[in-house]
């Protein structure tokens, strides 16, 4: 016979069982065999994955409409500061059957604001492909950066998956991004790693764990991998990574998060990462614009960073002295496009958005880049 308790968790199974049911039937289909992680990371784009996390409370992303894109003027800022992008190769994946090529016009994104750009360079360890784009934005770039007119950098995207310690990540990354290039500060990415479940795990992992259709109408359980990494793991990870690239590179790497995340996946445990390295912090405010001019915060009008990591004193226009940056927005346009796709403007897409809160001169001083100039001489 079975307990009350375990009666109750019995008809509490079948009753989700009923609703994820319901929400199959309502995205069109069932969920397809189970996938490998590396697959699902593919499949959706960074802006699609990270959506399903994010708390709608601060990106608006549950309203209907989505919030409107940021749009960048030509030659004009929406604040003060020091802007720039983010790209991997699902900016520039071409769709359709006679879609041939898209690419990203770097003069005209100059010519709106962007100073400087990040770009996937790889993911996980050496068995996952690098960013199909990461050679050809690399290398378009070269001039940009040193002519000093768009600073070129590169981010790896660090996994869940059993074997992907940090140090054989590092080594993946090192292998793609050649260390003697003329370049920002590398970056870990740490946020949530998707990986594909079966629908017992999505079950049991309700906080963690979405359900996704793709494209091509195939229905995933998309969870959290980082959830079944023990803490002391996930932070191991995370430093040997930074010391293994620190090392190769001379230059301190810096690491990507939302403070939310951080705190709830490395606690205090992760105050010694955040007293070491700068931050690149994300947070969408469903208007960046009215949040940037009422935020109050920290004088620098960022986002809070984790437990003991600081910003220095000051307010905007003031020297600073630091690398803490904010990605602001997934939804980021540009007044005159600039992705075509075989040779038409692609209005539609988007890039990410970045921020750095003082003055060009700042920025460079910050990241090393006049240094740089003069041993690349």
């Amino acid at each position: 016979m079975f307990t009350p308790k375990i009666e109750l968790e019995i008809i509490v199974r079948a009753f989700r069982r009923l609703l994820i049911s319901a929400v199959w039937l309502m995205i069109g289909g069932l969920p397809s065999a189970v996938w490998a992680a590396d697959d699902v990371r593919e499949i959706f784009s960074v802006q699609e994955l990270r959506d399903l996390w994010l708390p709608p409370e601060i990106t608006g992303l549950s309203v209907a409409p989505p919030p409107p894109p940021f749009v960048l003027e030509p030659g004009g800022e929406a604040f003060s500061g020091v802007y720039g992008a983010d790209v991997s190769h699902h900016n520039t994946d071409c769709v359709g059957p006679n879609c041939k090529r898209c690419e990203i016009d770097w003069s005209k994104a100059n010519a709106h604001g962007v100073r400087f750009v990040y770009m996937k360079a790889t993911t996980g360890v050496g068995a996952v492909k690098p960013d199909v784009s990461f050679p050809i934005y690399w290398k378009a770039l070269a001039n940009f950066h040193t002519k000093g007119q768009i600073y070129r950098g590169s981010y790896h995207w660090l996994t869940s998956d059993a074997g992907h310690d940090g140090l054989k990540q590092a080594k993946h990354f090192l292998s793609v991004v050649n260390p003697k290039d003329a370049q920002l500060a590398p970056v870990v990415d740490f946020e949530e790693d998707p990986v594909s479940r079966d629908s017992d795990y999505y079950e049991s992992h309700p906080q963690t764990c979405r359900i996704k259709k793709s494209s091509a109408g195939d229905v995933y359980y998309v969870c959290d991998g980082w959830v079944d990494v023990p803490k002391g793991e996930r932070l191991q990870r995370l430093r040997d990574w930074l010391e293994t690239v620190a090392k190769a590179t001379s230059m301190i790497p810096i690491i990507y998060t939302r403070t939310s995340y951080w705190k709830e996946m490395l606690g205090a445990e992760g105050e010694s990462l955040v007293k070491q390295y700068s931050l690149w912090l994300a947070q969408y405010p469903v208007e960046p614009r009215k949040w940037h001019d009422a935020h109050p915060g920290n004088g620098w009008r960022m986002p809070n960073l984790p437990k003991d990591a600081a910003y220095p004193p000051g307010k905007t226009g003031d020297k600073y002295p630091s690398r803490h940056f904010w990605q602001f927005t997934e939804r980021g346009k540009f007044k005159t496009p600039v992705i075509t796709c075989n040779g038409t403007p692609a209005d539609k897409r988007s890039m990410d958005m970045n921020w750095y809160p003082s003055s060009e001169a700042d920025f460079k001083q910050a990241f090393g880049l006049a240094q740089q100039a003069l041993t690349k001489k």
